[in-house]
């Protein structure tokens, strides 16, 4: 999947919206993001760490706009129940996981 990411500049984007450093955040502010993008046309570049709900720009913004250097990091985890921990424990969310899987695209799934 990396391979495929790092193959062939972004042809047809219009501007350039580089990743780094994005430990994921809530599933819904995310997807508006990357909707956000899709949209303008820019080229995805995952400079670093892109970890969780950050993921789902695989899955919203088209693949063959989406590059990644080679020191990129991607890190897939379940979601929590609310995105943050409650009283000191981590609780995950199955239905909030299952969205997440819902979103990404085949390749990312295999």
């Amino acid at each position: 999947m990396t391979a495929a990411l790092l193959a062939l500049p972004c042809a047809s984007a219009r501007g350039e919206y580089r990743i780094t450093r994005d430990h994921g955040g809530l599933v819904e502010q995310n997807k508006a993001k990357y909707a956000g993008l899709r949209d303008r046309s820019e080229c995805i570049v995952i400079g670093d760490i892109c970890n969780s709900t950050c993921m789902l720009v695989l899955g919203i913004v088209p693949l063959q706009r989406i590059r990644a250097t080679p020191n990129v990091g991607l890190g897939f985890r379940p979601t929590n129940v609310d995105g943050r921990f409650i009283f000191g424990g981590n609780f995950l969310s199955d239905s909030g996981t299952e969205e997440l899987m819902s979103i990404y695209p085949r390749p990312v799934k295999d």
